[in-house]
């Protein structure tokens, strides 16, 4: 929900290939509260990532398949919702 309340800090995410994804922000994280409106609103990846973590990328994939996002192949990884995937602009 918009109200939520999520850390702005750095983030570690463990890939199935052992890799580990740490998303970054153009600012240093705060280590504030933040609401989910705000972070969003901020553009903060590291808020991003939490939801996607909470959510996946299954289900954020086919979220963007719903709303049109048909021609483009959206790759299911958890960088997905901070736009790595390349969309035309029509979609």
């Amino acid at each position: 929900r918009p109200g939520d309340m999520l850390p702005d800090q750095v983030m570690e995410y463990r890939l199935g290939n052992g890799q580990v994804w740490r998303p970054t922000d153009v600012s240093a994280p705060t280590g504030e509260l933040l609401t989910l409106r705000d972070g969003l609103a901020q553009s903060k990846n590291t808020l991003t990532a939490q939801v996607m973590q909470a959510v996946g990328p299954q289900r954020v994939a086919q979220l963007a398949r719903d709303l049109g996002v048909r021609e483009s192949r959206l790759e299911e990884v958890p960088s997905l919702a901070l736009g790595t995937s390349p969309v035309t602009l029509r979609e």
